[in-house]
């Protein structure tokens, strides 16, 4: 009877530490899944963060071109301006000229 008893309790035992083996396995399966969903996780909020910085960007670019463009035609603006100036000065300058043209000849004349 007490070899039997010590028997069962030695089988209890066993069967204990392999449950116990197979818990702390378990646990380490689940612990490594946990690790690699927090990685996951963290790799894809750097992505979103990523993705935001990049949407930040093309909007600044976007800003940028409509700047660039105002820009453009503000100096295209300027050159027509100064186009016109240059012509007018030109037109100013030749009637001047004929109108000393014209004087000289009355000058000589008279």
């Amino acid at each position: 009877e007490v070899v039997e008893a010590r028997d069962e309790a030695e089988a209890r035992e066993r069967a204990q530490r392999q449950r116990v083996q197979e818990l702390d396995r378990e646990l380490r399966q689940l612990r490594a899944e946990l690790a690699s969903r927090e990685a996951a996780l963290r790799m894809a909020r750097e992505k979103d963060q990523r993705d935001d910085k990049m949407q930040q960007i093309l909007e600044q670019l976007q800003q940028l071109d409509g700047i660039s463009s105002g820009v453009q035609e503000l100096l295209d603006g300027c050159v027509r301006a100064v186009t016109d100036v240059q012509a007018g000065t030109q037109d100013a300058g030749k009637g001047v000229r004929d109108r000393l043209v014209r004087l000289s000849a009355v000058q000589l004349a008279g």
